[in-house]
């Protein structure tokens, strides 16, 4: 896991005793914009369903992948 998804972690339930259950989704760069569109539908579709309590943190460590070009 990288800093986008540790940090967030860490300050939400990461701590706790016991940890809070989590899912990490991570973006697949062969799939198109569409693909992700879709499996972001598909999250808030079993998230809204499911009863429970969802949150959803975005975030991203994109400092090393920054060029001028």
């Amino acid at each position: 896991m990288d800093w986008a998804t540790l940090v967030p972690l860490w300050y939400a339930g990461g701590r706790d005793t016991p940890p809070v259950p989590v899912v990490v989704v991570c973006p697949a760069r062969d799939l198109s914009i569409d693909d992700h569109i879709r499996a972001g539908q598909v999250l808030a579709e079993v998230a809204a369903t499911s009863g429970k309590r969802v949150g959803l943190i975005a975030s991203c460590d994109q400092a090393h992948t920054h060029r001028e070009g």
